[in-house]
């Protein structure tokens, strides 16, 4: 299999915090770091961008990524 480059489009920005309770992210860019732990579970992010994330605090269960890009 041959990884290709995300196909993202405008990104609309938005917080991980607000959102938990999404299940379905499409052209999203996440920008906020947490303090406190958050679980993320059951969720697809599609054409998302993750930008100076820090995934210490955050705990990620049975999550879905297509065209992602972590920066």
């Amino acid at each position: 299999m041959k990884i290709v480059n995300p196909k993202i489009k405008k990104c609309e920005e938005k917080s991980l915090l607000d959102s938990c309770e999404e299940n379905d992210f499409h052209n999203n860019k996440f920008l906020n770091n947490f303090d406190k732990p958050i679980i993320i579970s059951n969720t697809i992010f599609d054409s998302c961008i993750f930008e100076k994330i820090d995934f210490s605090n955050i705990k990620l269960e049975n999550i879905e990524l297509l065209d992602v890009i972590f920066d």
